[in-house]
């Protein structure tokens, strides 16, 4: 994935030197105040210990909600100054496989067995054929600006 990032980004004209590094997000690998801006986009859910890295004490990830509300909670006891955009856009899912990848990616899902993976399998593919071959989702996502 990283591979397909980097090269995705470096075929624009103005983004050649843009170089991928795989690493965790709970210990990047730079100095501090190395960035003036850090771009983090879809992670919230992925982070092992949210107390760890934003001083979210108490913090259920299993449990837990992202939305732009939700996020803001989560991020006041360690950063400043945070301003939320919210973003909404309709995607049209035409690959099966890609949606079970798009569905299995977060909580609860993420973390299910085969078997349970297996169930989602036919009532999204139903709701496909039903759809033309298409399954609708709409998501919202927030862009959120703070200070450490």
């Amino acid at each position: 994935m990283l591979d397909e990032a980097v090269k995705t980004v470096t075929s624009a004209e103005h983004y050649r030197a843009v170089r991928g590094l795989l690493a965790s997000a709970m210990h990047l690998p730079f100095e501090k105040g190395r960035f003036d801006a850090l771009c983090a986009m879809h992670i919230l859910y992925h982070l092992p210990d949210l107390a760890q890295v934003f001083g979210a004490a108490g913090v259920n990830l299993v449990t837990a909600t992202f939305g732009p509300a939700d996020a803001e909670a989560l991020l006041a006891d360690g950063l400043k100054d945070i301003k939320t955009q919210v973003l909404r856009d309709p995607y049209a899912v035409t690959s099966h496989p890609d949606l079970l990848h798009y569905l299995s990616s977060f909580p609860p899902t993420r973390d299910g067995s085969e078997d349970q993976l297996e169930q989602l399998e036919k009532p999204s593919l139903e709701k496909m054929h039903a759809s033309g071959g298409v399954f609708h989702l709409r998501t919202q996502a927030a862009l959120i600006i703070a200070r450490a």
